[in-house]
């Protein structure tokens, strides 16, 4: 389990690279320099990733590229996390 950091000022935030069944959950990931605070690559799948704030990333605040059939069309399943900016509609909701 990825829990309770706090991330910034990085490339990349959080990040699953062919990780499954992880759980990623109350983190703070902002500021990130290059790309996301949140990120699952293609080959990501069974992640519960919940109750994060994500804020002022440079790509996309919740940013997920696997297919499947959970949350978006994504192999993960993403549920109240904060943030602007998303790759899919529904891995985050607006801070705002």
């Amino acid at each position: 389990a990825i829990e309770h950091n706090k991330v910034y000022r990085n490339d990349d935030g959080l990040s699953l690279y062919e990780t499954d069944e992880a759980t990623v959950s109350h983190n703070d990931s902002f500021d990130q320099l290059v790309y996301d605070g949140i990120y699952a690559d293609a080959a990501s799948e069974r992640n519960t990733i919940s109750y994060n704030d994500t804020y002022r990333n440079a790509e996309h605040d919740c940013h997920d590229d696997s297919n499947g059939t959970g949350t978006a069309g994504t192999a993960n399943t993403w549920s109240k996390n904060k943030g602007t900016t998303q790759n899919r509609p529904g891995l985050c909701k607006s801070t705002g």
